[in-house]
This record gives structure tokens, C-alpha cells and sequence, in this order.
């Protein structure tokens, strides 16, 4: 199994931290949040105790004080190959400060997220600064990329080459022909440029096939949102599944919300393709096991099913589920704040191979209850 677990870097105390990544063997990653919120002397330490375990750590770029650059170039400095550094709302940090710290990651896993809707400037400038800059290992993305022209998009999208590049757009804010826009950023596409477009339900279903067929060899990626389907709630995942190439991948949020003969249906038409279904476990209905048992049953190879709130399913429940997955692809995420360390021992305890147990806000469990999940992890 794979166990992942998140952190509040303004909660968890260093100690919890370490003693963490001390015991942590190769199925486990461990995440920090709000890393900025973590003195640095003390971040280092954290770093340093990892060593080659996995981590990874986020900086959000709105909350950086003093010289911004420092905290990120130094935690960047004591990265061993497995600690990976991100900072969100990129665009909050000056230019030349982001080229600085992209610069000094060098070999070092970084990514670096802008949001598209609060760039200054020249909208593409500080993005194609990032990308000039950036090494094989440093990923650049925007999110809100509809907020930005088609042309200066499309320069920046031509700007990354063969770095890696992501751009993710809203389907409900799509305007003008919406089609258009993602078929230009997929035609400049390089092979390393991921384009994803969340709310895809939004889009017109002829639209949305259109841009599937647009993207062919391409890197694609579509989100639904389950209580939002309208009319037929599968025509229209199936309709973008029918196309999909062997790099689109079609995901489906809120799965609960549909009839179990529609969801079966729609797994059943994805084959082989990459398709993703994810239950709310809050808002399961009737016999909470039975929809994602069947789901799981029907599921391709490429099929993955995920369930949030896990914590709220009943702990013999969520073991049956575990239980019937067999060898098929299942990811539980709990949030740490509600679950019991029982729950979590027994959902570990039963996990196979292909199980990943996430646990968020993870710094509420006890360090000596985490400690046991993570050795049984292995």
C-alpha cells in the first residue's frame, strides 16, 4: 500500500515532523503545507531527517515576508532527491525573485503555480521568465488560464518548448467560442504541456468532443462534477470517452451523485482508457459499500476509484470495500481531524498493494498513532 500524509505547516510541531520521517520506509510520502509558516532553521532540520525519504513541501507565495527568495533557496539547497518544493500563487513573488529561486533549484524537484486571473503586467512575461530559466526538473503551471488572451497564452504555451508546462482552465469560465481558446493552447502544445480544463460539464458536449478529437497524441485532461450533469447524466462522458486518445484522461468528481446503472455504464465505457471516479464518502446514500464495490468491479485497467471523506464510512464497511478491490486501483483520503487512530490502524492493516491511504491534516493524530501507520505502511 501507499500511505500519504499532509501536514499543516503553521500546526504540526518539528518534533511530530521528524519523528515522523525517522520512521518512514519507501510507501510513505510525507506533505507540509503553509511551509512558510515553519521557521527555516527548523524547516532545514525537517529536510535533513528526511533525507531520501519522500517530501514534499509547499510554500504559498502570497504569505513569503522579508526577502522572499531565502527561505525557498535554502530548504531548495537542502533537498535530497526525494524532497520535492512547490509554491502556490507564484505570481505573488517578484519576477526576478522567482527567476532567482528557479535558478538556484538547479537539479532539485520545483514547481512553481501561477494564477492566471491575478497576473500583472504583461500576463505572459513572468511565466515565459520562469520557463527561460527552468531546468528539467522544474515544472512551471497556471491555473485561471482562461483569464488570459488566447495570444499571449499560446506565446507562453510556445515559450515552454519541451519544459515542462501545465494549464488549466475553467470550463464554466470560458467565454466567446470555448472551444477555440483550448484548441489553440493544445495545438502549441510540446510533449512535456499538460492541458486540463475542470468543470468540463460546462462545455457544450459537441464542443467538448470536438476539443477531445482536437487533442489527439496531445496531454489532455477532463473534470466533471457528478451533481452537475445535465440531461442524460453519461451521454456525455461517454460521448468524450468514445474519443479519447491514449494521453486524455477523464475524470469524474462527486460520483455518488449519479444512479449506479449510469456510473457503471460510464466505467464500462471507459475500457482501457484513463478514467478516474471519486465518491464524496459524506454523501453516500443506502448501503454506503455497495455503490463503490460495484464501481470497483467494473472497473479497466486504467480505472481508478477514490474516495474523500472516508473517515465518515463505517470502519467494517470500509474494510469489506478494501477487501473487494482485490487488485484493482482504490485511494481512501481521511481527513485526520475526524478519524479515529482505530479506523486508520484497521484501513492500513487491511490495505493491499494497490491501495493508497491519504490522510489530510494529519499534525490532529497523535505522533504515536501516526508512528504505527507509517511502520505498517512499510
Amino acid at each position: 500500500m501507499k500511505l500519504q500524509l499532509t501536514f499543516n505547516g503553521a500546526q504540526a510541531s518539528s518534533d511530530q515532523l521528524i519523528t515522523i520521517l525517522d520512521s518512514a520506509g519507501a510507501n510513505t510520502s510525507v506533505n507540509i503545507n503553509t511551509a512558510q509558516s515553519i521557521p527555516t532553521a527548523t524547516l532545514i532540520k525537517i529536510i535533513q531527517a528526511a533525507g531520501s525519504k519522500s517530501l514534499n513541501l509547499e510554500f504559498n507565495g502570497a504569505q513569503l515576508s522579508g526577502n522572499q527568495g531565502d527561505p525557498i533557496k535554502q530548504a531548495l539547497a537542502a533537498a535530497g532527491a526525494a524532497t520535492a518544493v512547490s509554491i502556490n500563487t507564484a505570481q505573488a513573488v517578484q519576477t526576478a525573485v522567482i527567476v532567482s529561486v528557479i535558478q538556484a533549484a538547479g537539479g532539485k524537484q520545483l514547481h512553481a503555480d501561477f494564477n492566471g486571473a491575478q497576473l500583472s503586467g504583461n500576463p505572459g512575461d513572468q511565466l515565459k521568465q520562469a520557463l527561460a530559466v527552468a531546468g528539467a526538473n522544474t515544472s512551471v503551471s497556471i491555473n485561471s488560464a482562461q483569464s488570459l488572451q488566447s495570444s499571449n497564452l499560446v506565446s507562453v504555451i510556445q515559450a515552454a518548448g519541451s519544459k515542462r508546462f501545465s494549464a488549466a482552465f475553467d470550463g464554466s469560465k470560458l467565454s466567446g467560442s470555448p472551444g477555440d481558446q483550448i484548441k489553440q493552447a493544445l495545438a502549441a502544445a510540446g510533449a512535456n504541456t499538460n492541458i486540463s480544463v475542470s468543470e468540463a460539464q460546462a462545455v457544450i458536449t459537441s464542443t467538448l468532443v470536438s476539443v477531445v478529437q482536437a487533442a489527439g497524441s496531445k496531454n489532455l485532461s477532463l473534470s466533471f462534477v457528478g451533481s452537475k450533469l445535465s440531461g442524460n447524466p453519461g451521454d456525455q462522458l461517454k460521448q468524450a470517452l468514445a474519443v479519447a486518445g491514449a494521453n486524455t484522461s477523464v475524470s469524474l468528481n462527486s460520483a455518488q451523485s449519479l444512479q449506479l446503472t449510469a456510473l457503471l455504464s460510464i466505467i464500462q465505457a471507459a475500457g482501457s482508457k484513463k478514467f478516474t471516479a471519486d465518491f464524496n464518502g459524506a454523501q453516500l446514500s443506502g448501503n454506503a459499500g455497495d455503490q463503490i464495490k460495484q464501481a470497483v468491479a467494473a472497473a479497466g485497467p486504467n480505472t481508478g476509484i477514490s474516495v474523500n471523506t472516508a473517515q465518515v464510512i463505517p470502519t467494517p464497511t470500509l474494510i469489506s470495500i478494501i477487501q473487494a478491490a482485490g487488485s484493482k486501483a482504490l485511494a481512501f483520503d481521511f481527513n485526520g481531524a475526524q478519524a479515529s487512530a482505530d479506523q486508520l490502524a484497521q484501513a492500513t492493516a487491511a490495505a493491499g498493494a494497490n491501495i493508497t491511504i491519504s490522510v489530510n491534516t494529519a499534525q490532529v493524530q497523535t505522533t504515536a498513532s501516526l508512528t504505527a501507520l507509517v511502520r505498517a505502511a512499510g
